[in-house]
């Protein structure tokens, strides 16, 4: 992803369970998103964090091949895998269809 696009704190530390960022393309046709949850705690809720500066016409697919429009990923969230353990992170890029 070439630098010069939007940086968005999804949650900020301290706010919830996890921490989340997201950085998007200039033309909105990528974006990299980033959590991270601290320690883990013991029956810990599904978290679900919504995004923000898409584009929500488009469609957006990661690697793995699971596609969402932005409509979705700004209204509804991405639900993160569960955790398990301390210093849990997750990664993910995604590209317009």
């Amino acid at each position: 992803m070439k630098p010069g696009g939007d940086f968005f704190r999804l949650a900020a530390p301290g706010d919830g369970p996890v921490t989340a960022w997201m950085c998007t393309a200039k033309d909105k046709s990528e974006f990299v998103f980033f959590a991270f949850r601290q320690a883990a705690r013991p029956n810990a809720e599904i978290v679900t964090v919504r995004l923000a500066g898409l584009d929500p016409e488009a469609e957006y697919c990661a690697a793995d091949g699971s596609c969402f429009t932005g409509e979705f990923l700004m209204n509804i969230g991405l639900r993160l895998p569960e955790a398990y353990g301390d210093a849990w992170s997750e990664l993910l890029c995604f590209r317009r269809k």
